[in-house]
Parts: structure tokens; sequence; C-alpha cells
């Protein structure tokens, strides 16, 4: 029986990482870095977008350590946003206050091995800066801005309840960050420390589980365990996100959508094209609408006015824009849920800018898990801004709704005793999950990043 178990494992897993594309495409982001313009918005006291936080959420957040309670939390959404939100502060506090300086790669490996630490790892490398404002932060961040693919706190070892912490950020190449401040982090003007009780709280929440990186993990029959990233986390117990069934994600839109996106009835001509999209035509531009896809392109004068994005002198402030996306994209899932995800969420994976546009890309989440087609690609919207107006939009339309049943994925060890030996060329760096859209119901896989 456990023969057939192994080879039944064996089967499952060749045959979702052969039909699985190569995940770099889904994770790897183009980065816009230009932080003169990050804070304009928030210096002249406007409030962050209250879609902003769940826009951009960590992939795994975990502790261990002598002086905190062990936990680590993947795959899932509510324990994950609830860690992250006591930890926000901590993040602001150092990326803010302290001093960004690059360090040696190689002085990570020593650091994911302290004694007491807190792991975060994101879907999608991004920004500090870009952290840092969804997070709320009011001040620009110090020093380097660097790309961020994974954060670690470093936390002292006193026997002190409050204790202090150093920050440093690793990005997918293995550069390392560390932000410093000689006399602790501030915020607000008062100094930041961890409340080591309680965050060691959270250990007691659903679905938590002990973890190691893979670096220190006694995992035998691993081959080349230096190809996996050595702080790939390796949780004691599998986790279980709940299954998914894929609906239809068709209809006629709605009048309230079509206006939400500026195409109300005065002056809308509309046409069924020779491909059956139903077309929209008015003088912002040209949208299409058809089964699982919307297309907007605008007309040479025209584009979606994105509302709160005029700065001062007519300048458009990135990070306006993306707030002002992310409060439309939510506005739309409000209107019609069965299109824009409905029980899945949307998170930002990639901005980028040339200096004239910029450029988002969101993807479908469920569980804080990814969510690919059948073929293995993501499923996302892609949005271009132009001078405060939305230049085109390529929206994915999904209708992923929770069945209420959970099934346990195999334990990590065993996954990776088993994927790594079948890949070929031996390039991969990271174990996630995904889901991957399907007829009937569909439940996640263990899918090998590769480089």
């Amino acid at each position: 029986m456990k023969k057939l178990l192994l080879n039944t494992l064996i089967l499952v897993l060749t045959v979702a990482l052969i039909a699985v594309a190569v995940l770099n495409a889904v994770t790897t982001s183009g980065l816009f870095t230009a932080s003169e313009e990050i804070y304009e918005h928030t210096n002249d006291g406007d409030s962050l977008s209250e879609n902003a936080f769940r826009f951009l959420l960590p992939e795994f957040i975990g502790a261990k350590g002598a002086q905190l309670n062990a936990l680590g939390f993947y795959a899932n959404s509510e324990a994950t946003a609830e860690v992250y939100s006591f930890l926000s502060p901590l993040i602001c506090a150092a990326f803010t206050s302290g001093n960004g300086e690059y360090i040696e790669n190689a002085e990570w490996l020593s650091l994911i091995g302290q004694s007491n630490v807190i792991y975060l790892r994101y879907h999608a490398a991004c920004t500090a800066a870009m952290i840092a404002v969804h997070l709320g932060c009011t001040l620009p961040v110090k020093g380097e801005n660097p790309e961020v693919a994974e954060i670690l706190l470093t936390v002292s070892d006193t026997g002190a309840e409050n204790a202090g912490y150093t920050l440093y950020t690793r990005d997918l190449s293995g550069r390392v960050c560390a932000f410093t401040a000689e006399r602790g982090y501030k915020l607000n003007g008062d100094t930041v420390l961890l409340d080591k009780e309680a965050f060691s709280r959270f250990a007691d929440l659903s679905g938590s589980s002990e973890f190691d990186f893979v670096l220190f993990s006694n995992i035998s029959g691993i081959p080349e365990k230096s190809l996996l990233t050595p702080s790939q986390p390796i949780l004691s117990t599998p986790p279980a996100p709940g299954g998914l069934r894929f609906e239809s994600s068709f209809g006629e839109p709605s009048s309230e959508l079509l206006a939400t996106l500026g195409f109300t009835p005065a002056g809308l001509g509309s046409y069924t094209d020779d491909t059956g999209a139903r077309v929209y035509v008015n003088t912002l531009g040209t949208l299409r609408y058809r089964e699982g896809n919307m297309e907007f392109e605008a007309a040479f004068d025209g584009g979606i006015v994105l509302e709160g994005t005029n700065g001062k002198d007519g300048a458009y402030s990135v990070f306006e824009s993306i707030y002002a996306v992310e409060d439309l994209l939510a506005r739309l899932n409000g209107i019609r849920p069965d299109l824009f995800g409905n029980d899945a969420s949307l998170m930002l994976t990639r901005a980028e800018t040339d200096g004239s546009s910029l450029t988002l890309r969101f993807g479908y989440y469920y569980s804080n898990v990814m969510i690919l087609d059948g073929n293995g690609n993501a499923f996302g919207i892609t949005v271009t801004v132009k001078d405060g107006s939305i230049r085109s939009i390529d929206a994915d339309l999904i209708n992923a709704r929770d069945i209420s049943y959970r099934i346990k994925n195999y334990p990590m060890f065993t996954v990776l005793r088993v994927l790594t030996p079948s890949v070929s060329p031996k390039t991969y760096s990271a174990l996630r999950l995904a889901y991957r859209a399907g007829e009937g119901d569909v439940y996640t896989e263990w899918m090998l990043e590769t480089e």
C-alpha cells in the first residue's frame, strides 16, 4: 500500500509539473522604482486607499525561536492578514526610520539561522516603497529602495517582553538589504519594539503550523538541495485550503458596470463582432466583452479617467494611480462578482513604468493561493495608465466559487522528494501551491517554481 501511494503520488505530481508552465513568469515582476513621487499624496494628508492592504499580502508568514512561539501561515488569507496587520508598524518603522544598505548576499544564510526570527515571503517581488505605501506608511523609505521577495526580522535575544529587532530584505536574485538604526526604529517619534507575548498568541490561530527553512530541515532524499532558495519554508503540517468550482462567467454586462467604466447610455453604440464579442463604443474608446474576457482600448484622446489622481500642477502620482485602479477593480468586483473573481480576490503582482505610462498586473488568488488556467498560465487583469486615465484593460473574467470542502495537501518534504528528481534541467528555486482551473471541483497542487 505504501508503495502504491508513492507511485500514485509520483504520477499525480509529474503530470501536474508537466502541465504547469514555468511559474517564473507569474511571480517575477518588472518593478517601478521612481521613488521621488512615492509619498506625494500621503504628505498632502490624503488617506490610504481602504483597498490597498488587501491588494498586497505576503504569501507566507512564519516565526520560530526560543523566545517566540512557533507559527507558520500558508494558504490561509485570514490568518496571514491578521498577522501582517500586527507586523505593519514594525515594517513601516524599519523602512522609514532605518537606513537601507546592501550587505553581502552570503550573510542571509547566517541571518535565517539566528535564534529568534520572523519571516515573510511575498507572491511577487515588489519594491520596499510599494510595500510601505500599501501598509499606510506616511514617510519615504530611507536609503536603498530594494526589490523585496522576502523579509526577515531578527529579534533581539533578551528576556524583556518588548524586544528590539532588525529588518532585512532579499530579492529574487539573492541580493540582501539591511535596514538599520543606531537608536532603534521609530514611528511618529516613538520607539517601536516587538511585543513578543502579543505576537506569540497568533500561534493559536486556526491553521498555524511549525516550520523550518529548507537549509536547516532534516529532509533526506532531496538531490541538490541547494537549488532551492535556502529560506524556502517547510511546514511540518501541510496546509488544507478549500476547494473551488469554476462556473460560467458570462452574461450581458449591467448598465451599472458599463457606467462605472464610463460607458453611459448617452452616445453609446454597440454591436456584436465576428468573434462573438459584444462591442461598446463611445468617445472614451472601445470596450469588448466576451465569455471569459473583457478588453478596453482608449481612443486617441480618450481613456477612462481615474478619480483622485490629479495631483499638484496637473501631475499624476504613480501611487495615486495604483490606488485608483485598485479602487476601480474593487468596485467592479462589488457590481459583478461573478465576472471579477467571486470568492477569488485580486492581488498586485507587477508594477512597472517607462516614465510616461504605468502598467499594472493583478493576479487572481483564493485563500492566498494563486489561480492558474488549465495550461498553467496566470489568470489576471492588466491595466495601463497614462496621465491619470486608463489607456487599456485586458481582464480575464473568472467565477470561482468556494465549495466549503477541504483536502490536505501532501507534506512538503514528500513533495520535494518526488518532484525535485524529475525536474530537468534542475533549475527550480521555490515550492508553491496553486489552483489549476478545470471542470468539477478543483484543489491545490504543489508546483516547483523554476528560473
